[in-house]
């Protein structure tokens, strides 16, 4: 993955491949569905085949959401990461009771970054964002 320190260059180059961001955000959204069926395996038990699958799911979950906030430092990939539709998701990650820690930091990050451009707030409403993440416009100047 991406670190922050690393130049935008990266991210570009990364957002160029054809269909890289819509295989990201299917992921997203892949998980979720899983998630909706609820989990496999006994509460407090470890070692059970179904603990594993959820732990592998969170993991994916974890790295796409991970990554698509690194690839939101180059603007052209914050407009494919709009049009594939990823706003509801990540709301829905935000919302999730199940969602990691991890998660739950990528999506507030990725819909606040989304929050700072006036074009994005009406799908971020729609959503259902928390309004925290959203930038006010800024009050008329008084004279």
């Amino acid at each position: 993955m991406l670190c922050f320190c690393e130049n935008k260059q990266h991210a570009t180059e990364i957002g160029l491949y054809r269909g890289a961001v819509r295989e990201l955000v299917g992921m997203l959204s892949t998980q979720q569905e899983k998630g909706k069926k609820g989990k496999k395996g006994k509460k407090g038990k470890k070692g059970k085949k179904g603990d594993e699958a959820v732990s592998g799911a969170a993991l994916c979950l974890e790295n796409a959401a991970g990554l698509l906030l690194q690839l939101t430092v180059c603007e052209r990939n914050v407009s494919e990461v709009v049009k594939e539709g990823c706003i509801p998701l990540l709301v829905g990650l935000l919302k999730a009771k199940g969602s990691s820690l991890a998660v739950v930091q990528y999506s507030t990050c990725i819909l606040a970054s989304l929050g700072l451009d006036e074009t994005h707030h009406a799908q971020l409403l729609e959503a259902g964002s928390p309004p925290y993440l959203i930038k006010a416009s800024a009050p008329p100047e008084e004279d």
